[in-house]
This record gives C-alpha cells, structure tokens and sequence, in this order.
C-alpha cells in the first residue's frame, strides 16, 4: 500500500471515528441541573430484563428526531434518562448473549412520545422468551415510576410527568 492509500484509509477512518461519536445522546446523571432546551422534553427510559442487554437503540422516526444507543443495561429494573427533541421514541435495536432483536414497525411496536417540557415514562420495557418467540412487554407502573424518578433525579421532579 502507497502512501497516498493510507493517508487516504486513515482520513476515512478518522471521519467515521468522528461521525460515530455524533450517534446517540448522553444520558443526564442524577445529580445534573437539567435546563431544557425549547422544544426539548425529558425522557425516563425503564428496563426490565432478567438478561444483560447489549446495543440497545432508541429512536425516532423523524429525522429531525433524536436518538439514544445504550451500549449495557445489566439484569433488573434501570432507568436512564435522556433530553431528546419532543416526538415519538421507538425501542428499534438490541443484543442479547446470542442474539439481535431488530424491530422496523415504528408506528405500532415499543415506541413512547416525549412532551416538551414534560418528562415521558416509556413504560418498563421487558423483554421476554414467550414459548420459541421473544417479546419486548411495555408494562406502566405509574406510581412507582413517581417515585423513583422524583427519588433518583431529584432535580427534574418539578417537571411535570406525562400520563395517559
């Protein structure tokens, strides 16, 4: 390989390094003020697995929207939470020990809206092996998800929470 080749491998790597890190949004730690952007609303991502999930992505449909790639949420009940665009969220990717669980209907499958300026509970999204299929349950537990964002972030418990 010549010299002009691998100056060229290595920009295209460095930019694909670049447009990798512009993927996804950072979650807000529980002790960070939070101040919303206009259009902007908090998002309460809930999972309850009994096995570790890996690649896990969360996106929206529009491309205006944004999106979240969580790289490990271990076995129990977890919550991360995100600032996103306001709109329509969708559970559309995510690894378990042997396989990837890839959903395309983002109208009708796992999916949750956050409201600007609210705080959007996308419900516990619970994967399960059901006979030989495997199903991703959207389970609401209002009242414990209360209280345990306003326990977590106690920071963003003035915001108000969406409910059916």
């Amino acid at each position: 390989m010549n010299r002009w080749h691998l100056s060229r491998l290595c920009a295209v790597i460095g930019l694909g390094v670049l447009l990798l890190a512009g993927c996804g949004t950072d979650p807000v730690s529980p002790d960070q003020d939070v101040s919303l952007q206009p259009g902007y609303g908090v998002a309460a991502v809930v999972f309850d697995n009994l096995d570790v999930l890996t690649a896990v992505t969360i996106k929206s449909p529009d491309p205006k929207g944004g999106e979240v790639d969580i790289s490990y949420v271990g076995k129990g009940v977890t919550m991360f939470v995100y600032t996103l665009p306001a709109g329509s969220y969708c559970l559309t990717h995510f690894n378990t020990a042997f396989y990837r669980f890839t959903q395309d209907d983002m109208t009708h499958g796992i999916c949750f809206d956050v409201v600007a300026g609210k705080v959007a509970y996308s419900g516990n999204l619970a994967p399960r092996a059901v006979g030989r299929d495997t199903k991703t349950f959207q389970n609401y537990y209002w009242a414990a998800f209360e209280k345990s964002f306003k326990d977590q972030y106690p920071k963003l418990a003035n915001l108000p929470i969406v409910k059916p």
